[in-house]
Parts: C-alpha cells; structure tokens; sequence
C-alpha cells in the first residue's frame, strides 16, 4: 500500500516510533524516491478518524462526517516535492536558459551522455511549440502560420496554389472572399502539427554538413534544440514589433525601416546566423572560421526549409479545406 508518494512497510508497527506533540508517529514506510526509510506522523481529526478498542483512542467520533471522507485527498507537500515544482533549477527552466543563453551548449550536453536534469530534446521543442502558438494571438507573427494570400502572392509555390485556388473555387462555386475564410481558419490548425517537419530536414543539412563525422541522432538533437530556440526567437521578435508599431503609431513616427518585411527579415537572418555559427562550434567542435561558415550555410539552408514547410503546410491545408 501507498500513502503520500510512500509505500508502507508491512506489518505496520503499531508502537510508536517517537513522539512528536500532538501526534505520535508511529508508521514505519519506505520513499522510493528518496531511497531511505520514513516515518509517517499521524494527525487524527476527531471527525474523521478512530481507534479499536486495543488501540489508542481519541477523542470523539462523528459518523455522519466518516461518511464524506472520500472527499478528503492527500496530496505531497514535502520540502522535497515543493522544491521540485519551485526551485529555478528545474529541468525546464535550467534547458530553456542554457537554450538562450549558451548556443548549442544543450546539444554539446546531449551528445556527452550529460542528460540528468535537463529537458530532452523533442519534449523542449514541443513545449516552445506549444508556447508559440499559445502566444500567436497576442503577437500577429504569422511565419508559420501563412494565411491564404500569402501563399497566393509572395511566395515561390504562387503560381501553382493560384492554379489550383481558381480551379477550386470554380468547382465549388463559391468565391475567394469565402474560400479564404475557410482555408485561413484551416491553416492554424494544420501548422501546430506540422512545424515539427523543419525539424529532419533542417537536420538531414546539419549532417550533410560533418558527414559521417557525426551520427544523425547527433544532428537531430541539435535541429530540435535551434528549432525550439527559433521559436522562441520568432515569438519574441512578433512581441517586439507589436510593442514597437504601438510607439511608433502614438509618436506618429514612420517605422517602416524597422517594421517593414525586408528590414525584419534581415534583422531575424543575422540573428540565426550569429546564434548558429556559436553553436554549432559549441556542439560539434572546430575552429571559429569554419564555424562561422557553417552558420551561415545553415543560415541559408533554414530560409529554404522553410520556404518547404509552406508547401507542404499549403498542401495539406489546402486538401483539408
């Protein structure tokens, strides 16, 4: 039996072990998670407890109250139990800092074997996906979710989603207007799923990279940790330019050299590539030079799988509608 994340030790010692003020501790258990023997201090209610008459008694005994004991969880507030909810050095928060903070320092990790208290790297990235797109509404930073006219005017795959837009529309015969009222609601769904396809490819790039120098697991581990990274990245990014078109607007300020497609484009490709040439030194080893050329080759590589992920996510958007 278990009580309180304990299991007890059976036969339950019914002297009492010591003492303690108003209760006596006198249950003998076993925490598998602390690997150490401990002892159970009883707290009786009157109202909720009682004895056998070879037992010790207590005071009072109120069946009608006996009746909603099922109502009544035990829940684990130990030290040890808090510390693990609160302390900032948990799994989490230790790999999201080190994400930020020290570039590829979570793969170098990773790959060493030194895995114990750090967020494994599919489960990382699933969490910064799932707080992306949790903060989607308040930042408007589409990337990854394209709406309809997007993929219809600015993207390499136009021609071809126009051709098969028009044909659809004819079919149906409806209009663009209420077309792209479905297919936008669509698209949100479908990119939550779906950003997780960056993640081989941008990985097959990594290893083609370093060959067979390193194991693909090797590179996986490393596309889940910038992905998630990047994630970040692009929700902090969508935030910022919302904060800064607020001030711009109320100062009547033209912010387009810092708002506008190009200059955003520019400012997030010189980010990746400054946090990809640290870390792919950083996980992998090798000189600054080589490295710097890395980030940039994977710089370039990661516009390009992008620019796939939205065919697809077209795609399957577009077959779903």
């Amino acid at each position: 039996p278990r009580l309180g994340g304990a299991r007890l030790v059976l036969p339950v010692q019914r002297q009492a072990v010591a003492e303690a003020g108003f209760a006596l501790v006198g249950i003998l258990a076993y925490q598998g998670d602390l690997r150490r023997k401990v002892a159970l201090k009883e707290y009786l209610p009157a109202g909720l407890a009682m004895r056998s008459s070879e037992e010790l008694p207590v005071d009072r005994f109120d069946e009608a109250v006996v009746d909603r004991a099922d109502q009544v969880e035990l829940i684990d507030i130990s030290p040890e139990a808090f510390q693990s909810v609160t302390s900032l050095d948990s799994a989490l928060l230790r790999s999201l800092r080190l994400l930020v903070t020290r570039p590829g320092a979570l793969t170098a990790a990773h790959v060493a074997g030194q895995r114990r208290g750090y967020v494994p790297p599919l489960q990382l990235f699933l969490l910064c996906n799932l707080a992306f797109f949790a903060g989607l509404t308040l930042t408007g930073f589409n990337t990854f979710t394209t709406p309809l006219a997007v993929h219809l005017n600015a993207l390499p795959h136009s021609p071809f989603a126009q051709s098969l837009v028009e044909a659809e529309i004819a079919r149906r015969g409806t209009t663009l207007a209420e077309y792209r009222v479905a297919f936008d609601r669509a698209i949100g769904t479908q990119a939550k799923t779906l950003v997780v396809v960056m993640v081989p490819l941008f990985a097959l790039m990594v290893q083609a990279l370093y060959g067979r120098r390193r194991y693909f697991v090797e590179s996986l581990a490393f596309s889940f940790h910038f992905c998630a990274w990047m994630l970040l990245v692009m929700m902090a990014h969508g935030g910022a330019l919302q904060v800064a078109g607020a001030v711009f607007r109320a100062l009547a300020i033209d912010g387009w050299w810092l708002l506008g497609d190009v200059p955003s484009t520019i400012l997030l490709a010189f980010l990746l590539w400054a946090y990809l040439a640290v870390a792919v030194r950083a996980a992998f080893g090798g000189r600054v030079g080589p490295a710097v050329l890395r980030g940039l080759a994977l710089t370039l590589t990661f516009m390009v799988v992008v620019q796939a992920y939205r065919f697809v996510l077209f795609c399957t958007t577009f077959l779903s509608v």
